[in-house]
């Protein structure tokens, strides 16, 4: 029995862009499918979706996509791996433990190290206050941490702390 007779679901690729080719032959029940056709169009990050009896669909992203140009009484083929969207997905959004070190201090900042931060600034306003510069100078340097807290990418770090944080260094 030829192995192409085994493959009884239809398949489809979705590219990044939306458009959509198939369908195709193949088999799932696996995290890799197999299509005898040498001039599919598929690549990693795709989407593959399988059509379900009941009207809906599944879809899995492509996580690698290797061409086999056959052996013998195997046809040429594409060998995909594959993966459940929904639990690549569950994985993108695990949160992640970042830390970064700042020399010479016992500053962190990452997941469950956002008071050391927030204690750290505190201090440093307060060294800002007490230092022999003006009162134009003092004030100009709460305003550059002000800033520095205030961009995006080091708010999303911080998260809820900001609020905080802003209010300490705009004193």
């Amino acid at each position: 029995m030829s192995i192409q007779r085994l493959m009884t679901d239809d398949a489809f690729i979705e590219d990044k862009t939306g458009e959509r080719s198939g369908p195709y032959k193949t088999k799932f029940g696996g995290s890799e499918i197999i299509f005898f056709d040498d001039k599919l169009l598929a690549k990693e990050g795709d989407v593959v979706t399988q059509p379900l009896p009941n009207g809906t669909e599944q879809r899995f992203i492509a996580t690698d996509v290797q061409f086999n140009s056959g052996l013998r009484g195997i046809k040429a083929h594409y060998l995909i791996s594959i993966e459940k969207e929904s639990k690549k997905q569950k994985k993108e959004n695990v949160a992640t433990n970042t830390t970064f070190h700042i020399n010479n201090s016992n500053v962190q900042v990452g997941d469950g190290n956002i008071q050391n931060i927030v204690n750290s600034i505190e201090q440093l306003v307060e060294e800002i206050d007490n230092s022999k510069s003006t009162p134009e100078q003092k004030e100009e340097a709460k305003g550059l941490l002000k800033t520095f807290i205030s961009n995006p990418t080091v708010a999303a770090v911080l998260g809820g702390a900001v609020s905080g944080i802003l209010g300490i260094a705009g004193s």
